[in-house]
This record gives structure tokens, sequence and C-alpha cells, in this order.
């Protein structure tokens, strides 16, 4: 007699769920931007409360701090690594291209908040006085192998060497190349970044008469 064998719960399930949520997630993110840009104004006596609320900010996107400079006006990040599709608890892909970009390649983001005086330049921005420009920049980064050599019309044939003096040198076999500025985040980051010091984002200019007619 034949016995009907209990159906497997396939272990695909869960993932393929995850991977429709992230398309869901990054297919919503991409319908809205931030607004107000990446730059913002404000003034002088509220430069260490700028600073604060950029490094706050940095730090809720999961990010890692490396640098902060009050005199120069830089806040800086370690580069942070995301797989895009395959890592969906990761925030940083505002598009589904981003998102397989980054799932293709091995890509790192590093942000940065720059301060500068809108007026007359200063070497120390703690006494800066008058309004102060902010800016947020994240920047993408390819890591690379050492020796890849990648055929562009057919990947199959790129070809790889090993260089065995390079290491005994010091050098190491990967190296991160910028490709991108990845201004969608940068946006979203000087958005929030604005939120916690109360600054609205620039009102959009009316619209004209004969452009509100239907």
């Amino acid at each position: 007699m034949l016995r009907a064998m209990p159906a497997r719960r396939s272990n695909l399930r869960p993932l393929a769920a995850v991977w429709v949520a992230a398309l869901i997630t990054a297919s919503l993110i991409g319908c809205s931007s931030p607004r107000g840009g990446v730059s913002f104004t404000v003034p002088a006596d509220r430069y260490g409360q700028t600073i604060d609320a950029a490094r706050e900010t940095f730090l809720d996107a999961r990010f890692v701090i490396d640098r902060v400079d009050a005199r120069a006006g830089v806040v800086e990040t370690q580069p942070k690594h995301t797989a895009g599709l395959a890592t969906p608890w990761d925030a940083e892909q505002t598009t589904l291209k981003q998102e397989w970009s980054d799932l293709l390649n091995q890509h790192e983001r590093v942000a940065r908040l720059i301060v500068e005086p809108v007026d007359a330049p200063t070497d120390n921005l703690t006494a800066a006085a008058g309004e102060l420009r902010a800016t947020v920049e994240v920047i993408v980064y390819r890591v690379r192998r050492s020796g890849w050599r990648v055929e562009t019309e057919t990947i199959s044939r790129s070809t790889h060497s090993r260089d065995m003096v390079g290491p005994l040198r010091g050098q190491p076999n990967t190296f991160a190349q910028p490709i991108a500025r990845d201004v969608e985040l940068a946006g979203t980051l000087a958005q929030r970044i604005r939120q916690r010091l109360g600054i609205q984002p620039p009102s959009e200019p009316a619209l004209q008469a004969e452009d509100a007619a239907p």
C-alpha cells in the first residue's frame, strides 16, 4: 500500500517572504523623496546642536562614527556595508536599482556632514559668527580585489591574477573605490537632522494660475 508522504515545509518560503517584503519596501520608499535637499542653513549659535544632531542621526541609521572635528565642521562615519536585497533590515537603499546593485556588488557607504560659513571662511567654526551652511553627502564605495580584470562584454571571461609579493610588502588584497554619490540617502539624512533641529524644509514654489488650472 502506498502511503502519502507528509508535505515538507520548504526553507525557501521564509526567504521568499523576506525578499517580497524588501521589494515592496523598496518600491514604497522610491515613491517618496525627502524634501529640502542635502543642504540647510543654521545660525552660528546652533552650531554645536547641529554637530550633535548629525552624530545622533548617523548613529540611528546604524552608521559608526569615525571622526568628529568641531573646528573643521566635519562629522564622518566609517564605511557601512550592505548587501541590498539580501539584507532587508538595512535602510540605505532608496530605489530597487540600488537594492540590486548592492546585492550584486560589494558596496559600502560613508556619510559625512560638512559645515561651512556662508560668508567669510574660518579655520575654527566653534568661533564663527553669522549663518552657517550644513551639507550632508554620502559616498558609495565599491570594494574591489587587486588583480581582478573585468571583461565588460562577457563577465565569465574575466580574469584574476594573484600578486604573491604585494602582501609581503603590506599591500592589501582589496581596496575601496568611490563610484557614486547617494544623493537620495544624503537627502534623507539631511531631513532627519533638520527635524532634530526643528528646522522646516523650504516651502515649495506656488503654482502659477495656468499650471493650477485643470
